[in-house]
């Protein structure tokens, strides 16, 4: 709980001293804790200075001027950054501007492939994040919902998995850990009992206290926020290579159809409009 995280800080700031973070965290009051997790993290100073450096600059990719290059750069050099960070190859990374919206925009995107038959297998232990677009693109298509329930020690029931996932199941949606509880779900034997579906994983409350790792996982996708850890707001995507060029994401006729690369000036066919460059600056 709060009061219990708050009665911990302050009997470690006694032990050892009071935090020399200030100067780090611009946002950091230093009469206060903040706690609320859930809303996110302090942004760190250099993240704040690579957005205010950025958001100068005010030009979009494609020309030939050096500002221009400078967003080309940011485009690169941050999905490079969340390929790091996941264990992805760069073109693997999407960008958006939330977690959320990232899953709904896949979600249409699968949907669009499911039919009458199928059947989608999620957690009542996620966020509605990665819950309710699911539903939605189940219904569209006719699908059957099945859930994973939780056992009584707030442990996700992941061996339920060997009945409720058969040859028509097109997706199993769960998160790494669960934001109410804290509790570290076992994705990795997910992976093993998912037969033919592919899986769509939730890392955003895991990613600021733990090391992801897409292909031990065996992910089809994952997302994650870096405004939890310490960066600004958007959301980033894994999607296997193949998965994200011959999927259908809504997109404009004018948009490039690839995956990032140097022709396309780094920007993907998953990406709708302009990026937020000085987000991604931070990211």
């Amino acid at each position: 709980t709060h009061f219990e995280a708050f009665r911990s800080l302050n009997k470690l700031r006694q032990q050892v001293g009071t935090f020399d973070v200030g100067a780090e965290f611009p946002g950091l009051p230093a009469d206060a804790s903040l706690l609320d997790g859930a809303a996110g993290s302090q942004c760190h100073h250099t993240v704040v200075e690579a957005v205010s450096r950025q958001i100068a600059f005010g030009a979009n990719v494609g020309g030939q001027h050096p500002h221009s290059l400078a967003s080309t750069d940011v485009l690169r050099e941050a999905r490079g950054a969340l390929g790091d960070l996941l264990h992805c190859e760069s073109d693997e990374v999407v960008f958006g501007p939330s977690a959320t919206a990232l899953v709904v925009h896949v979600a249409r995107a699968l949907g669009g492939t499911w039919s009458e038959g199928d059947n989608v297998v999620l957690s009542i232990a996620d966020h509605d994040s990665n819950v309710q677009p699911w539903v939605l693109a189940a219904q569209r298509a006719g699908c059957d919902i099945r859930y994973m329930t939780v056992r009584e020690d707030g442990s996700l029931d992941v061996d339920a998995l060997e009945t409720l996932v058969d040859e028509n199941t097109r997706l199993i949606a769960c998160g790494l850990a669960s934001n109410g509880t804290g509790t570290i779900h076992d994705c990795h034997r997910i992976a093993t009992l998912k037969k033919n579906a592919l899986t769509f994983f939730d890392g955003v409350h895991y990613a600021p206290h733990n090391l992801i790792d897409v292909q031990a996982l065996d992910a089809d996708f994952l997302v994650v926020s870096p405004y939890k850890f310490f960066g600004p707001h958007c959301g980033a995507l894994y999607g296997r290579r193949e998965l994200l060029s011959s999927l259908k994401p809504d997109k404009l006729r004018v948009s490039d159809d690839g995956l990032p690369r140097d022709e396309s000036c780094y920007l993907s066919r998953w990406e709708l409009g302009t990026p937020s460059f000085e987000a991604l600056s931070g990211a």
